[in-house]
């Protein structure tokens, strides 16, 4: 994953990597230009994607709330979308029991 997203900024775009699980920090899941999220950002996006499914359980759009990996995708997607990158790295999941699909 790192490798694809390094050859993509040394070929001069603006990247967006998303991984996991986490080696140290939950910020270094979410990467821009190859430089990990702020915790500033990183409390930022979830408190912005924790509003918008509470708004969608109010609703009753959706049943239960999003899990972890779940509420950090969104959170990833979000952020690049900010941040206009050029190309994304997205890992994705392995569709098991525990892990769903993305």
């Amino acid at each position: 994953m790192r490798h694809a997203e390094a050859a993509l900024r040394a070929d001069g775009r603006r990247t967006g990597l998303f991984t996991s699980p986490h080696l140290a920090e939950p910020t270094e899941r979410i990467r821009i230009a190859g430089a990990p999220l702020s915790a500033e950002r990183f409390a930022g996006a979830f408190a912005r994607i924790h509003a918008a499914v509470e708004t969608l359980l109010a609703e009753g759009a959706i049943d239960m709330h999003t899990t972890y990996f779940e509420t950090v995708t969104a959170m990833a997607l979000l952020v690049f979308a900010e941040e206009r990158v050029d190309m994304v790295v997205l890992e994705v999941g392995s569709a098991d029991a525990w892990m769903p699909p993305t």
